[in-house]
């Protein structure tokens, strides 16, 4: 016979195993084509390491819709550790898994054993007790080992965890699972302690809302955990035998208004970055329907993890699934309140599981999905207590062969961990991972605009207006997708068809500058200037920030022979994209060869155009012939000659023939001591 220490000890070290086993092909992963972008890849103030403008600006601003300084640390430090590598990024998330399988493992251990179970001991109680005679108890079970073992193995291994685990973007719920379980474990800590009258028990009820605290900072959807807290002191902590429930809810007081303040911050922040969705546009009648369907699919697919997908779309639900659902959440609810006294575990982890999901179930609708694998991440726990618990009764109450029974069991999580390796393969690049996800829900408009994206950024336009096309098939107001299939029907030259789309868009959010944009940018492929025009001034009327509309309007104004608003155009554009050559080149050009002599500065131009010909490698024609004439602007008629006649040399070997006489007849002007003018 093994100690119980070296048990526990060796189902840990297996419990990592198998967690290990499962998620280590994710170490060789790429970053994926959504947030993972905005969390870690493009994102300056985190992908270079540790920094404290980097540690200010993650406790100052929102990612995504939300504000988690917490979690861009643990990226910034895996920047500092990895570099800009997704593997690191990816064995990070693995790690925290295997660290929360191991640590639930041992919370419920120590929240299970806190004290002996016996024959005397009465069940915490919803009302008042029945006479003695007639109260059942509880039946102890064999070990609460076996049953916590089981809850953190599936746990480890069900595949609706493959998305929080296998996604960079969601480190939020690995990581705040990990200060939740720590706050549960510090909190059981400060309930032992002040039950046997320690003075020092306040220490661990300080860490438990450190603990809270660093969970809400990692992910908000943590504000439900006071509630778990006190599910936990009706079973197992058994805590209502002895003291109130106003008691203990103002024991909680200090965990609820940081939830409190926690959910406040959250909605203002959504709301500011446009995620929530209004109630004129998803009144609450169908959100209350999406809820209880919602509550329906996440047991479904506990049960038969089938068909998971990275996004879910928000579909019309009928009557009968809403009502459906509706029976099945409520009589199941009924029913873990009827069993709360014979057995505390259902009530508490069917509650558990309900109380985790409110703040993503719907109720506040952010963004357009119904549901999500990763919001499931520790609201599962309280199905896995119940199923584990119960199992363990069965064993008990019904006599069976107990190897058959451990058979049963490791053959229901060897199918749940090859279910979860098969998952995690999908996960391996964008491509794969989106077009599953595209096949498994049958109707998925965002899934299809993303492949879209991947697509055209990979100059596969065929494919690209493939999947643009199915996505305004499946929401012909999606937008994005509008504005795709416009850009790509317009570098193929089909006009008409590109303003069509881009007129559609439109119509649907007669706001939106990349519209305004795309379709400015075919007429003026058409050369309907004036209306080309006066797109590009609504495109920046709705977003100032569009250097590339400013550029073409800078062209247009110069043409109109309004020189000084084309120079302020290009003087916006260069502002919002310093490195851009073309953009440089031509306020250079302006600043260098306008007649008016008010709108002309040598020194200025000279300083865009040698930044211009850096950026091109001072081998651009074009460039040097603008730097040319900037020396020339500044008296350095020397520099000017010997500029320019480097640029003939590049114009004349690249078979510019045109740009190579053009540029000799400035060379001209130059020998002879005289500037270039338009």
């Amino acid at each position: 016979m093994i100690s119980a220490r070296l048990q526990r000890l060796t189902l840990s070290a297996l419990l990592a195993a198998a967690v290990l086993a499962v998620y280590a092909p994710v170490a060789h992963y790429d970053f994926i084509a959504l947030d993972d972008a905005r969390y870690v890849k493009d994102n300056e103030n985190i992908n270079h390491g540790f920094s404290w403008s980097g540690v200010k600006w993650s406790f100052e601003n929102i990612v995504a819709g939300n504000w988690h300084p917490v979690t861009m640390l643990s990226h910034m430090a895996d920047c500092q550790i990895y570099g800009l590598s997704p593997g690191g990024q990816h064995f990070t998330n693995v790690l925290l898994h295997m660290a929360n399988t191991v640590l639930l493992f041992w919370v419920l251990l120590a929240l299970t054993e806190r004290r002996k179970f016996d024959a005397a001991a009465k069940p915490a109680t919803l009302r008042k007790p029945e006479h003695p005679s007639k109260q059942a108890k509880i039946q102890p079970p064999v070990s609460p080992v076996w049953p916590c073992a089981l809850v953190a193995a599936l746990f480890a291994l069900h595949p609706l965890h493959v998305e929080s685990v296998a996604w960079i973007a969601e480190r939020k719920d690995v990581l705040s699972g990990f200060f939740g379980l720590l706050t549960l474990w510090c909190y059981r800590q400060y309930v032992v302690d002040s039950e046997s009258g320690r003075k020092a028990s306040w220490v661990f009820y300080v860490l438990s809302l450190v603990m809270f605290s660093l969970g809400l900072m990692s992910k908000s959807m943590l504000v439900t955990l006071p509630f778990v807290m006190l599910l936990l002191d009706f079973w197992p902590l058994q805590r209502f035998n002895v003291l109130t429930f106003q008691r203990l809810c103002l024991e909680k007081a200090p965990f609820l208004a940081l939830a409190a303040i926690f959910s406040v911050i959250t909605y203002l922040v959504q709301k500011s970055a446009s995620a929530v969705v209004a109630l004129r546009d998803f009144p609450m009648q169908a959100r209350l329907g999406n809820v209880m369907v919602s509550y329906a699919h996440y047991l479904e697919k506990t049960f038969w993890p089938d068909s998971l997908a990275m996004l879910y779309p928000y579909q019309h639900w009928t009557t009968g699934q809403i009502a459906g659902s509706t029976v099945l959440v409520v009589g199941v609810s009924l029913a873990a309140i009827w069993a709360a006294r014979r057995k505390p575990y259902i009530f508490v982890g069917w509650f558990w599981f309900l109380g985790m999901l409110v703040p993503v179930i719907g109720l506040v609708q952010v963004g357009l999905q119904a549901m999500a694998d990763h919001y499931t991440y520790l609201p599962l726990i309280g199905i896995f207590i119940v199923l584990a618990w119960g199992l363990t009764d069965i064993a008990v109450d019904v006599p069976m062969p107990r190897p058959l029974a451990i058979c049963g069991v490791v053959v229901v999580i060897a199918c749940l961990g090859f279910a979860s390796a098969v998952q995690v393969r999908y996960w391996k690049d964008s491509e794969t991972l989106f077009d599953h996800s595209a096949r498994v829900t049958g109707h998925n408009t965002v899934a299809h605009y993303i492949l879209g994206a991947l697509y055209d950024s990979q100059g596969k336009t065929d494919l690209a207006a493939t999947e643009f096309t199915d996505s305004i098939a499946d929401d012909p107001g999606n937008v994005k997708a509008l504005c795709g299939l416009g850009y790509i029907l317009c570098n193929q030259g089909k006009l008409d068809e590109a303003a069509a789309e881009y007129q559609a868009a439109l119509r649907v959010d007669p706001d939106l500058a990349k519209a305004h944009f795309g379709l400015a940018e075919a007429l003026m492929k058409e050369h309907n200037f004036d209306a080309a025009m006066s797109e590009y001034s609504l495109a920046l009327q709705s977003d100032p920030d569009i250097p590339e509309a400013h550029y073409q309007l800078a062209g247009l104004y110069s043409a109109k022979g309004n020189p000084a608003s084309a120079i302020s155009q290009l003087e916006e554009a260069v502002r919002l994209a310093p490195d851009w050559p073309p953009a440089l080149n031509n306020l250079a050009w302006m600043r260098a060869t306008e007649s008016d002599s008010t709108l002309r500065d040598g020194a200025e131009a000279a300083q865009l155009a040698i930044r211009a010909a850096g950026l091109t490698g001072k081998n651009n024609p074009s460039m040097l012939d603008t730097l040319a004439a900037a020396y020339a602007e500044t008296g350095q008629f020397t520099d000017a000659v010997q500029t320019a006649t480097t640029a003939v040399q590049y114009a004349n070997a690249a078979d510019e023939t045109n740009l190579a006489n053009e540029i000799e007849l400035r060379l001209k002007l130059y020998q002879s001591g005289q500037p270039y003018r338009e």
